[in-house]
């Protein structure tokens, strides 16, 4: 990668292409994080996808892995409490979004705030059991439920964020439902604390081991100095 721009252009798209090694890359780079302003997220849909991580020359390359929730949702999170800058947020859904998400042509805005309110939306079977819970108190007792990707990146308060479905643009009803649903996260974005209030990221962990980071096994943590 430190050979010229070209090559590190090429390889960044594929070393970075995995969630563990985006946050790897953002745990080390904490304290310098604050003057990032634009990030871009691919996001699979595809919960059929199966890549295990082994596999030898007599079997052809296997395809993408879905995206794992639970990485998500950490990168997201280390977006929420250290990137003071961050001013766009872009994310980018494959096309598998369509068929697996229950939108409705005939009905683009209620469709929107269903497929915002889904629980475990795009996540595989294997993934649900692993992904925390968030808690929301009631008057008998806590109900937990699995928060989507999408009510997941609602956090970014004060950033302005955009959604690229692929295959939005296919007929009037995809592009309907693509405005409704940005406009749901945009009303609950606006719901929460704006990101610049918080304070410079920096590192307290000092481990080599992403499983063993404050990144990773204690959100928050990293604001701390």
């Amino acid at each position: 990668m430190g050979v010229n721009k070209q090559i590190a252009d090429e390889s960044a798209t594929v070393f970075y292409g995995c969630m563990d090694s985006t946050l790897s890359f953002l745990h080390d780079h904490a304290r310098h994080f604050d003057t990032v302003q634009r990030v871009e997220i691919r996001y699979s849909c595809n919960t059929a996808a199966s890549f295990k991580g082994c596999y030898n020359l007599t079997c052809p390359i296997p395809l993408i892995p879905c995206t794992w929730p639970h990485s998500f949702r950490k990168l997201v999170n280390f977006l929420i409490h250290c990137s003071r800058g961050l001013v766009d947020f872009k994310l980018i859904l494959d096309d598998t979004f369509w068929e697996a998400t229950p939108w409705d042509p005939s009905d683009p805005r209620g469709s929107a705030r269903k497929v915002f309110f889904t629980d475990n939306l795009c996540e595989p079977p294997w993934a649900k059991n692993s992904s925390p819970n968030e808690a929301i108190q009631n008057s008998n007792s806590p109900k937990f439920v699995a928060r989507n990707f999408l009510r997941h990146i609602a956090h970014l308060g004060g950033v302005n964020i955009t959604l690229d479905i692929e295959g939005w643009d296919e007929n009037a009803e995809r592009r309907r439902f693509a405005r409704e649903l940005v406009d749901v996260i945009v009303q609950h974005t606006l719901q929460r604390p704006y990101l610049a209030d918080d304070a410079k990221p920096e590192c307290v962990c000092r481990t080599r081991y992403l499983k063993e980071s404050c990144i990773w096994n204690r959100d928050g943590k990293v604001r701390r100095r």
